[in-house]
């Protein structure tokens, strides 16, 4: 069901849980948030991932990483940045793929800089830059400097 274009369905049947009194699971919510993300309704995943607490859940990794990958696809760089600390203050490390978001969604903004720090303080969350992260990096150094 988490198949982009079966996200209306994914909904469907969460609604249906809900209204039947079963308490979903992360992994239930997360399939939801990726069928959404995946749909391009990162707004309304967004609305999710707030409103697992109700749902007497917290959100994981993969929760935050979801919906971060689906704001930086539509370069809303500032919800990838409130997403990463809400991440880091409910004491979720970051991994690789997170950082990689973060850095994407920066590099190719006004905040290109902010790109840059984050990329050279990699190791405070102990990872090291892969291909992608370099990739990222140079890309967006590239398309600013075209502009």
């Amino acid at each position: 069901l988490a198949e982009g274009s079966q996200w209306q369905l994914s909904v469907q049947v969460f609604k249906s849980l809900l209204q039947k009194k079963i308490t979903p699971t992360v992994v239930t919510v997360n399939s939801v948030l990726h069928a959404l993300c995946r749909g391009s309704h990162h707004v309304a995943a967004q609305r999710l991932l707030g409103r697992m607490p109700s749902y007497s859940l917290t959100a994981d990794l993969y929760s935050y990483t979801t919906v971060m990958s689906a704001c930086t696809s539509v370069s809303c760089w500032e919800t990838t940045c409130e997403l990463l600390c809400s991440m880091i203050s409910k004491e979720i490390d970051p991994d690789l793929y997170s950082i990689n978001n973060m850095i994407g969604a920066l590099a190719n903004t006004p905040k290109w800089k902010e790109a840059l720090h984050m990329f050279s303080n990699m190791e405070n969350f102990r990872l090291a830059p892969d291909f992608v992260t370099h990739s990222v990096i140079l890309a967006g150094r590239i398309q600013a400097m075209v502009q």
